[in-house]
């Protein structure tokens, strides 16, 4: 019977190392998605500076590139 219970609470501690363990998992994968999409939000083009309609040089932060015929490139808006 008392190697039962030291089983018992053994098997008790390993679910616990595994419960923090996948807590701290899912946490981690959390943050990396968090930081990889900032990246993504913050690259763009203030208005005032360079672009170009397509994207190329990147996409404005207010969505529109103006440029007008004959020129090299617009600018932010």
């Amino acid at each position: 019977m008392r190697r039962c219970n030291t089983y018992m609470i053994i098997f008790t501690e390993l679910q616990a190392v595994f419960s923090k363990m996948q807590f701290l998992t899912i946490l981690f994968l959390v943050v990396s998605a968090v930081f990889a999409l900032q990246d993504v939000v913050i690259a763009c083009i203030a208005n005032g500076n360079g672009c170009q309609p397509d994207g190329r040089q990147g996409n404005c932060c207010s969505g529109y590139c103006h440029k007008e015929p004959g020129w090299v490139a617009g600018y932010c808006r």
